[in-house]
């Protein structure tokens, strides 16, 4: 239930800074089936896999999750690095940047903040930015 609530809370943050991306959310299993109904450009947060706990100085014990988010554009067929690098530095200006300093407010733990540049996930030549960090899962002490 707590990872629930971790996702709505980042589903709420992107479409408050990026109303025009559709929103999934999927194991990489069903992502592919899942994007053939979606519209681009696209977010697509992939399914918490594992989990790092701490004890606080309290006692208490605390979740930390990693957590990965694709932001996804379509490019043009054949594209080359050049366009590509392009797409790439809108999804930043646009999404990226700012879910960040959004997430560094709400969850001041935030740690691990990293970013790939994957191929293309889905049967369409999509570019895109994977966004990787960990973060305090909502009510995740114990």
């Amino acid at each position: 239930m707590a990872n629930t609530k971790t996702y709505d809370t980042i589903r709420a943050l992107v479409a408050e800074i990026a109303p025009e991306y559709s929103f999934i959310f999927a194991n990489v299993n069903m992502a592919n089936v899942r994007a053939d109904d979606a519209h681009f450009p696209l977010a697509y947060l992939e399914e918490m896999t594992g989990a790092t706990y701490a004890i606080d100085p309290y006692g208490r014990v605390r979740k930390f999750a990693p957590i990965e988010i694709y932001f996804l554009r379509r490019a043009p067929m054949q594209g080359e690095a050049v366009g590509r690098d392009e797409i790439r530095a809108q999804i930043e200006a646009e999404v990226v940047h700012p879910l960040i300093l959004a997430l560094a407010e709400r969850y001041p733990t935030i740690s691990n903040i990293t970013a790939d540049y994957p191929p293309a996930l889905f049967d369409d030549n999509d570019v895109g930015i994977c966004l990787r960090f960990q973060i305090e899962v909502e009510g995740g002490i114990c």
